[in-house]
């Protein structure tokens, strides 16, 4: 994915909520929730742009149930 990429996707993002107004009759719990996933998927998105090589959620979970692969399986 490339950088021009990314950045369309993030102005088209942010371009969504600012001429939305429906994000703002929420209360504030739920906007600070709304505002973390959204900062934790923009970070995690540099990272991918950063280096294309990371391992994917697949590679993770397998990682995570690999030690517990053994006791699982029949």
């Amino acid at each position: 994915m490339s950088w021009h990429t990314l950045i369309t996707i993030w102005v088209l993002i942010g371009g969504y909520g600012i001429v939305n107004p429906s994000w703002k009759k929420h209360d504030k719990k739920e906007k600070k929730v709304l505002f973390s996933l959204l900062f934790i998927a923009f970070v995690l998105s540099l990272g991918l742009g950063l280096n294309p090589n990371l391992p994917s959620l697949t590679d993770w979970v397998n990682a995570l149930y690999r030690p517990l692969h053994g006791w699982l399986s029949p």
